[in-house]
């Protein structure tokens, strides 16, 4: 689905075919890494419950994170026509939170000797932040929207570095650099999975919204000098090009029905990045605390 690129107009057979061909893939690989003498990820240590339970937080994790770092932006943009330069600003906050949670995260776990209770925070904070990102309106100031994902990137981010802590301190010293791997190869499967995903979710929301949103416009006053030939061709144009409901010039009912579109197709995403954070938090229960080095 990934690399063939999923579109949510193909048949329900060519989709079917996608899913089973990427889970042939992924069972292929496995038994492949399993047996080869000198395996790309090692998965014989996914035995491990910590190891496992780790490698699918990270996974799901990095879902969550790289999903809404494209896709906020695009929300911005697409909803409030926020311009490029304006999105950047208004992430510079997450971006700058989410590096010194990181050196923080490090310092309290070496000060303590603990983690698993920064890890639960960190769940619920990734938790609560998509159920903020999800509370995002087309109205919302840009203060607001410089904030609303602090929440999200604290804990993303102390998510991250802990949960490297658990997968190394669950094995030998001598195994030590083959789980930090299993964690980089889970964290850019996640990441490239994710923006795939979102990006279906998408498509296919969009496309259902707009079909409704024209559908009812055809069925009402058509707004003046418009025929049902410019409606179609608009809700097509609106389909490739997220700007188009602030062309200069556009009938308000129709710019309304582009970006109440785009509305719900944001809040489809947001609403799959609180899927993720759920089962991100989830697979945290099933980390073990190991015991660390003695606290200095």
């Amino acid at each position: 689905m990934v690399v063939s690129g999923f579109n949510p107009s193909d048949s329900h057979l060519v989709t079917s075919f996608y899913y089973i061909s990427v889970l042939l893939g992924f069972t292929a690989f496995y038994f492949w890494e399993l047996n080869v003498d000198q395996p790309v990820i090692p998965v014989k240590m996914l035995h491990n419950q910590t190891v496992l339970a780790s490698s699918l937080n990270c996974f799901f994790t990095s879902i969550n994170m790289f999903s809404s770092l494209f896709y906020l932006p695009f929300y911005w943009s697409s909803v409030k026509n926020v311009s490029p330069l304006d999105c950047g600003y208004r992430s510079i906050s997450g971006s700058v939170v989410a590096s010194f949670t990181s050196i923080f995260a490090g310092w309290l776990i070496k000060k303590t000797a603990k983690y698993k209770t920064l890890h639960y925070i960190s769940a619920i904070t990734i938790v609560l932040g998509s159920f903020l990102l999800y509370s995002s309106t087309r109205y919302d100031g840009a203060i607001k929207d410089s904030l609303i994902s602090l929440p999200l990137r604290y804990g993303a981010s102390a998510d991250i570095t802990t949960i490297i802590v658990a997968m190394i301190s669950s094995v030998p010293q001598s195994q030590q650099s083959l789980v930090t791997s299993i964690s980089y190869g889970f964290r850019s499967t996640g990441s490239t999975i994710g923006v795939s995903l979102s990006s279906a979710i998408l498509q296919s929301t969009l496309r259902k919204s707009l079909t409704g949103n024209f559908r009812n416009l055809e069925n009402t006053l058509l707004p003046p000098g418009w025929s049902l030939e410019m409606l179609s061709k608009a809700k097509q144009v609106a389909l490739e090009n997220p700007s188009y409901a602030f062309t200069e010039g556009l009938p308000e009912t129709v710019k309304d029905a582009i970006v109440s579109s785009y509305d719900s197709a944001g809040h489809s995403i947001f609403l799959f990045l609180i899927a993720t954070a759920i089962c991100s938090a989830v697979c945290i229960h099933y980390t073990e605390e190991n015991e660390l080095e003695e606290k200095t």
